[in-house]
């Protein structure tokens, strides 16, 4: 495992669910979060999510990208 991803996961509130994903394959985004976040995406996850679900990423830090809706 990523030793940036070990931290993180000592650092976010129980209630927080966590998805894996596996290499050049989409996941299914469930409607009813507040936030989403991607750790590390590749080009092919943003670019899937974007088109896929309609929404635009926002960069959040080094590791982290936002998922916002498109209006």
């Amino acid at each position: 495992m990523v030793p940036e991803i070990q931290v993180l996961g000592h650092l976010i509130l129980p209630k927080v669910q966590v998805q894996l994903v596996a290499p050049n394959k989409l996941p299914k985004v469930a409607n009813g979060f507040s936030d989403i976040f991607l750790f590390q995406p590749t080009e092919f996850l943003k670019t899937g999510i974007e088109k896929i679900y309609n929404s635009k990423l926002h960069q959040v830090n080094k590791l982290l990208w936002k998922i916002t809706k498109s209006t």
